[in-house]
C-alpha cells in the first residue's frame, strides 16, 4: 500500500448496493410487528386479562421504524459518497496530468519511502 489516501470507489458502490439491499430487507418490519403484537393481543384472549399491549407495541414500534430509516439513510450516504468522490477524482484528475515540471528537490524519500 502507497503513502496515499483514497476510496475504491467501484468497491463503494457496491457496499452501498448492499447497504440497500439490507435495507430492502429490512423495510416493512414495523409493520411486521404491529400484526405480530395483535395477533399474540388476539391469542391470549381477555382471560386472565393481559394488559400493557398497546404501550409496548408502539413505543417498539417507534424503535423499529427508526431502524428501517437509519438503513435506508446508510445506504443513500454509502452510495453518495462513492458518488462524490468519484466526481472529485474527475474534477482533479486534469489537473494532476497537466503538471510536468521537476522539482528541485527528491519527494517520496525519507523512512517511509517505496524507492
Amino acid at each position: 500500500m502507497g503513502h496515499e489516501s483514497g476510496a475504491d470507489v467501484t468497491e463503494a458502490h457496491s457496499g452501498g448496493v448492499s447497504a440497500e439491499n439490507a435495507a430492502l430487507r429490512i423495510i416493512g418490519a414495523s409493520a411486521d410487528f404491529e400484526d405480530a403484537i395483535e395477533a399474540a393481543k388476539d391469542a391470549g384472549g381477555k382471560t386472565p386479562g393481559v394488559t400493557g399491549w398497546a404501550g409496548y407495541s408502539s413505543t417498539q414500534v417507534e424503535n423499529i421504524r427508526d431502524v428501517e430509516e437509519h438503513a435506508r439513510d446508510i445506504a443513500g450516504n454509502i452510495q453518495s459518497s462513492a458518488e462524490e468522490i468519484a466526481s472529485t477524482d474527475q474534477e482533479s484528475g486534469g489537473g494532476f496530468s497537466e503538471s510536468d515540471g521537476d522539482l528541485s528537490r527528491p519527494i517520496n524519500h525519507g523512512p517511509y519511502s517505496v524507492y
